[in-house]
């Protein structure tokens, strides 16, 4: 299930982007790669959604990460390790609570 936040796609700065995506990382167990991850995010990544066109990222085989649904109120992240993970359900609840998480203590 999708995380939602409540922050205009314009206004949404490229460190918090970075951040949302650790917490995928750690979430769904994928290595978080500066020199590939980092700097994608902070430069087409935030450029994309800004755009409001989906954001569609690869970082590593097997894995997506979306940030999608973009619209005036906010953006939705979600994504997955592998398309057959029994444990997505799990991953993805860990990811919901730690965005929740970070945007309450802002």
């Amino acid at each position: 299930m999708p995380v939602r936040i409540s922050i205009r796609p314009e206004k949404l700065a490229a460190k918090v982007l970075v951040d949302i995506f650790k917490m995928f990382c750690e979430a769904y167990g994928i290595e978080y790669r500066e020199r590939y991850d980092g700097r994608f995010l902070r430069n087409l990544g935030i450029k994309t959604l800004r755009r409001r066109e989906r954001l569609d990222y690869r970082p590593c085989l097997g894995a997506k990460f979306f940030g999608d649904e973009i619209r005036e109120d906010g953006i939705t992240f979600h994504g997955y390790s592998d398309p057959e993970d029994p444990k997505w359900q799990e991953r993805d609840g860990l990811f919901r609570e730690r965005v929740e998480s970070y945007f309450r203590g802002r």
